[in-house]
Formats: structure tokens, sequence, C-alpha cells
């Protein structure tokens, strides 16, 4: 090369220079495999003392991009939890209900993510906006069971009695509403478009997870620890004057 052949690629020092090469591929996997194996050869092939990174390039801004929304879009579902939380023991006046009400969530999102890592779909800023958006589709789920829970237990059924009580009515909307909209999400499966099939599929399947914990775990843990929000005891009191039973109140 001459002098001047290089100087669109490198500094004027000759101390810096830029590599240009072509890709076919831009998928987020390809590339952050890509990029591993360029680091791992630059790591071998050069002496110490040069340092080589990914510049630019189309495929470094699409890796970049992907981080930083991966990055935000995790933090943002533990916003969402931190929310969830808050709410739902400020409105049942515990921190039992609250945890509660995340259980199914962390199940959900669990079952997600597992289920990309088991077919080999990478975390990328589809998925993980997917993910966290799914993060709030099943607290109404809890919430609807614990607040017809704590009716039940308040009118004084037994705990076990109130709990079957509870599926009967609210389990069984809560079964209904998820399988709506989990089979109504689940048509975009036929699209040609690989962004509507993602969402259709992981929102169908985080729905339909909330559910199935919301309807198994909430209730189990309620059974094991039998968090105090839901004691009998704290019913309200029927002044005597109301009571059915008070002679006063009786029917002629």
């Amino acid at each position: 090369f001459e002098p001047g052949d290089l100087s669109r690629v490198v500094t004027s020092d000759f101390r810096t220079g830029a590599i240009h090469a072509l890709s076919r591929k831009d998928r987020v996997a390809w590339v952050e495999a890509l990029f591993g194996r360029l680091r791992l050869v630059a790591a071998r092939e050069f002496p110490p003392g040069v340092r080589v990174s990914v510049g630019a390039g189309a495929l470094g801004q699409a890796a970049a991009n992907n981080s930083t929304v991966v990055r935000h879009k995790l933090e943002n579902m533990g916003q969402i939890g931190t929310v969830i939380f808050a709410l739902s023991a400020l409105v049942f006046r515990s921190f039992a209900a609250g945890l509660l009400v995340l259980a199914p969530l962390v199940c959900a999102a669990l079952v997600n993510l597992g289920v990309m890592g088991w077919i080999g779909s990478w975390l990328s800023f589809a998925t993980a906006s997917y993910t966290a958006m799914g993060v709030t589709l099943g607290a109404d789920f809890a919430i609807y069971l614990l607040f017809r829970l704590r009716e039940e237990v308040r009118a004084g059924h037994p705990l076990e009695a109130a709990i079957t009580g509870t599926m009967r009515s609210s389990g069984r909307a809560i079964f209904f509403v998820a399988a709506a909209i989990a089979a109504g999400n689940a048509t975009l499966l036929v699209s040609d478009f690989a962004l509507w099939r993602q969402l259709g599929g992981y929102v169908s399947l985080m729905m339909t997870t909330s559910c199935l914990a919301t309807l198994t775990v909430i209730p189990a843990l309620v059974l094991i620890f039998r968090p105090r929000f839901l004691d009998a005891r704290m019913r309200p009191v029927i002044p005597e004057s109301q009571r059915a039973d008070d002679p006063a109140n009786a029917s002629e």
C-alpha cells in the first residue's frame, strides 16, 4: 500500500487502524458469537500492547443496542416487581400478600427464560421486552384470588374450605380469562413475521404459566405458611343489632 491508500482507515501516526468486514447475517446470537471468536483470535494472535475491539459498523451498533435494551428491560422487570409488591402489600396491609402476588410472576418469568434457553432463543431487545411485558399479565390473577380467599375466610369458613370455594369461583374465572388471552395471542404463531410469532408464543406461555402458578403455587403457599392477613379472627365484627340470630331481627 502507498501511504495515501490507508488514509481512510488509519490515523495519521499509523497507530490506530480499522478493519472493515462484510456480513450476510445480523442475528443477535450470531453476532455475539462472532465477536466472542474475534476476541479470542485477537488475544491469541496479536502481541502484548495491541488492543483490539469492535469499533462500529452495523453489527457493532446492533450488539450495543441489544445489550443496552436487554439491561434496561431486566431493570424494568425489577421495577415492575417492586411496584406490584408495594401496591399489593399496601392494599392487603401485609408484606406476605405482596410476596404471594409476586410468586406466580416469578414462576412465569423463570419458565419463559428457561424455554428461551431450551429452544436456543437469544435474549434480545424483542424477547426481553416480551418477558418484561409478560411479568405484569398475571398480577391481577393473584390479586383476584387472594381477595376472594380473604372473603371466604372472613365469612367463617376454614382455610381449606375457603380455598375450595375460591377455586370454584375466582379460580374458574381466572382459568377462562387466561385461556382466552393465551388463545388470542397464540394466533400470532401463524404469522410470517418472526417478531409476531415470538410475541404470540411468549405472551401465551407467560399467561398460561401465570394462571397455573396462581391456581397451584398460591394455594400451596397459603396452606403451608397460613398468612395472618387471611386469619378469620380479622373479619369485621357485626353489631349485635344486625345479627341474623338476634331475636329482635327475626321475622314473624
